[in-house]
């Protein structure tokens, strides 16, 4: 796929569905050469490890696991 270049490209992209949002954005958002996004209220970080963890190795399966997340 070839990178957009320009508003119409990414108008393109959105449209035919190679790039997606979700929730969706409203195409007042796209300008010129980029994407204006809004962040939540609500972000995710790990938990302190205890002081006898002293390295964490992340494996894919981290991310589902809710009792390692503060939110």
């Amino acid at each position: 796929m070839a990178l957009s270049r320009s508003k119409p490209d990414i108008l393109e992209a959105i449209g035919s569905k190679r790039v997606e949002f979700d929730p969706e954005i409203d195409p007042s958002r796209v300008d010129q050469v980029s994407v204006d996004l809004t962040l939540g209220r609500r972000f995710t970080t790990f938990k302190k490890p205890p002081e006898y963890i002293t390295s964490v190795k992340l494996d894919p399966s981290i991310w589902g696991s809710e009792d390692l997340w503060e939110h």
